[in-house]
C-alpha cells in the first residue's frame, strides 16, 4: 500500500517563506462589534484567507495545522503566529486535505485529502508515511505516538491504521458511514460515532465494542477524555451529552431549548481536559464557545467567536478545533481565524 518511498515524500514539505495567508491581529473595533452573550477574544489571526476544508489545534496549544482551501495544508506556530511549513500530498500543486490531527505528545502530525494519509514530523517538517486509505476518510484521530491513527470511513467501518508501516491493525464495524473519531490518551480506547444512530466504545486490542449509545438521530461529533472513562456525543436534532464509557450511563446532559433542536444547532467541536476531570470546551456552528463543569452540571464561561468580515450583519463560521492553554483557550473557525479567549 506504500505510494512513495521517503526521498518522492521529501518533496511534498516546503519551508514557509512567504506568508500565503497575511497574520493580522483584530482590530479593537471587531472586539465591539459580537452581540451575542459571550465574551469575545482577547486576541486572534488569520491563517486561511478563504478559509479552510480542515484544522486541528495541538493539545498544547503550541501548533495548528490548516487545510487552507486556497492554498493547501500549512503547520502554524501558535505562539510566533507564523506559518512554519507548506503540507501538501503532490509535488506541485495544493492538496484538499478535509481531516488532520496531532498526536497527543505533538511530535506528529496526520493530513488526509480523503484517499491518502501522509504523517508529518512537527519538529522539521518532513513526512514520515504516505499511505494509500482503505476507504474514504471522513474523519480520523492520530494515536498518542503517531504511530497509529484511527480512520473513520464512508464504507461503514473504522479502521486502526497501522501509520507507519502501513495496513489496517483493527476494524470497527458500524451499519453507516463513520462521522466522528477519537482515541484516548493511552491509546487503548476508541470512540467511533455513525449515520446509524449509534456512538461506540471499543477495545483497540481485541476490537469488541464495550458500550454503545444509541441516539435517535445519525451521530456529527464524539469526544473521549483522555483516561477513555468518559465520551461526548452529539447527534442533531436529538441531544448532546457526556456518558460513563464502562457502563454507558449519563453523567450529563447539556440542557438544549426546543428551538435549538429544532433549528438544528450543531456542535462542532468538543475537547475534554487533560489538567481537570471535570472540563469540557465546546464549540458550534454559530461561533459559540462554553466551557462546562460537568461534574456540577454547570457552564462556567462563555465566548463568541468574532467573524472575519465585520460589515456582513449575518454571517456564519463554526468553531472547528479547541484547546486549553495555560489559563486561556484557543479555537480555530472556519472562516481561517485563530481565536484567543480567556
Amino acid at each position: 500500500m506504500l505510494l512513495h518511498d521517503y526521498p518522492i515524500l521529501a518533496a511534498l514539505a516546503s519551508k514557509a517563506r512567504l506568508p500565503i495567508a497575511t497574520t493580522v491581529t483584530f482590530f479593537a473595533v471587531v472586539f465591539l462589534a459580537g452581540c451575542g452573550s459571550g465574551k469575545p477574544p482577547i486576541d486572534g489571526w488569520e491563517v486561511a484567507s478563504r478559509g479552510h476544508y480542515s484544522a486541528a489545534l495541538s493539545d498544547d496549544a503550541s501548533h495548528v495545522v490548516i487545510g487552507s482551501i486556497m492554498h493547501g495544508g500549512s503547520l502554524w506556530d501558535i505562539e510566533s503566529k507564523e506559518r512554519m511549513y507548506n503540507w501538501n500530498h503532490v509535488k506541485k500543486g495544493f492538496s484538499n486535505l478535509s481531516s488532520v490531527d496531532f498526536s497527543a505528545d505533538g511530535k506528529f502530525a496526520v493530513t488526509s485529502d480523503g484517499s491518502t494519509i501522509v504523517l508529518w514530523n512537527v519538529a522539521d517538517g518532513s513526512p514520515a508515511g504516505f499511505w494509500s486509505a482503505p476507504g474514504k476518510i471522513i474523519d480520523l484521530a492520530l494515536s498518542s505516538d503517531g504511530h497509529f491513527a484511527l480512520l473513520g470511513l464512508d464504507n461503514y467501518n473504522a479502521v486502526y491504521f497501522d501509520i507507519k508501516n502501513g495496513g489496517v491493525v483493527r476494524t470497527f464495524f458500524h451499519k453507516g458511514k463513520v462521522t466522528s473519531v477519537d482515541l484516548s490518551d493511552d491509546d487503548r480506547y476508541a470512540l467511533t460515532g455513525s449515520e446509524d444512530h449509534q456512538a461506540i466504545m471499543w477495545d483497540v486490542g481485541t476490537g469488541e465494542p464495550l458500550e454503545v449509545y444509541l441516539h435517535e438521530r445519525p451521530v456529527q461529533l464524539v469526544a473521549l477524555s483522555p483516561e477513555g472513562n468518559l465520551a461526548f456525543s452529539f447527534a442533531k436534532y436529538d441531544k448532546a451529552l457526556i456518558w460513563e464509557t464502562k457502563t454507558g450511563d449519563t453523567k450529563f446532559e447539556l440542557p438544549m431549548t426546543t428551538s435549538e433542536k429544532q433549528f438544528g444547532v450543531e456542535y462542532s467541536s468538543a475537547k475534554f481536559s487533560s489538567e481537570s476531570s471535570n472540563l469540557l470546551l465546546l464549540g458550534n456552528n454559530r461561533r459559540d464557545v462554553g466551557l462546562w463543569d460537568y461534574s456540577k452540571k454547570r457552564q462556567k464561561d462563555s465566548w463568541e467567536a468574532q467573524k472575519k468580515d465585520v460589515t456582513q450583519i449575518a454571517s456564519g463560521a463554526a468553531i472547528v478545533d479547541l484547546a486549553f492553554g495555560a489559563g486561556v483557550y484557543f479555537a480555530v473557525t472556519s472562516d481561517g481565524l485563530i481565536q484567543k479567549f480567556k
